[in-house]
């Protein structure tokens, strides 16, 4: 099975607190590192740890920090198509002890832009995470027999129209509350729309109507929640291409997304985590 997933790469500069300062205070970082993150990086990494075949349609700088990391997708087996400019994207993740997160972006190259419809023809699942809107819909137009698009933090900033014009070139969409808040006519969308909401249980429509409420086992030991809905996604897809149906790829995505949050990082590599500074 051939998998291209098409989002963001993006260097994490984690700031590791005991708690967010209030406003006109001051307090200590305990620990800082960098490592890997963006939605198109995590979810193929998450992917390409399972051996599958992952192709990551994305955009990188012109720095030597995006050498690091176009070493590192390689050699884990992920196959790049990326547009190489200006310099790779960054993001500050404020992370408290309750694992809570801030995250202020520096922008950059991250996302992919294609000229034509080639680069997304011979896949069997076509996954969309941040995008530009033209790009994803162009995706998404495939005859891949699994399209899924989870609009993340691009989604919005293009505006909720946007997304539900992409979402309907999609076979399943998977939404935050917050974004689930913002996008109403679930009928005008995909066949499928997914529902996530943290510990909450997720939301499953069929056809605009809400099909079932699936519970997600509680996590006590949550550490890091940066990375869990790619890690539910990419759960999802693992499963979908096993052959599994939807409510068992929902209930693996729930599995991987628990384990990412149990370990700091937005993906689940264990073997490298940090990028030098």
């Amino acid at each position: 099975m051939k998998i291209a997933v098409v989002g963001a790469v993006a260097v994490d500069q984690y700031v590791i607190l005991q708690s967010f300062p209030e406003d006109d205070t001051m307090v200590f970082a305990e620990r800082s590192f960098r490592a890997i993150g963006g939605c198109g990086a995590n979810i193929s990494i998450n992917l390409a740890l399972q051996n599958l075949e992952v192709h990551l349609f994305c955009g990188v700088g012109r720095d030597d920090v995006s050498t690091k990391i176009i070493d590192f997708l390689s050699k884990l087996g992920v196959q790049l198509h990326y547009q190489s400019e200006g310099k790779t994207a960054l993001n500050i993740v404020l992370l408290n002890k309750d694992g809570c997160r801030r995250i202020i972006s520096f922008g950059g190259n991250a996302l992919f832009q294609s000229y034509d419809d080639t680069p997304y023809s011979g896949y069997d699942v076509i996954c969309v995470a941040d995008s530009f809107p033209a790009e994803a819909c162009k995706a998404l137009r495939s005859e891949s027999r699994i399209r899924i698009y989870s609009p993340g933090g691009c989604g919005l900033h293009f505006g909720e129209d946007e997304v539900r014009r992409v979402a309907r070139f999609a076979t399943i969409t998977i939404l935050s509350a917050k974004e689930a808040s913002r996008i109403t006519g679930y009928n005008e969308l995909s066949q499928y729309v997914i529902v996530t909401s943290g510990r909450q249980p997720t939301m499953l429509y069929v056809e605009g109507n809400l099909l079932s409420k699936l519970e997600v086992n509680p996590v006590d030991n949550v550490i890091d929640t940066t990375g869990a809905g790619d890690a539910f996604v990419s759960g999802l897809i693992f499963s979908l291409v096993a052959g599994e149906d939807i409510y068992q790829a929902i209930e693996t995505g729930h599995t991987w997304a628990a384990r990412v949050i149990q370990k700091y990082g937005a993906n689940l590599s264990s073997e490298y985590r940090g990028l030098s500074e």
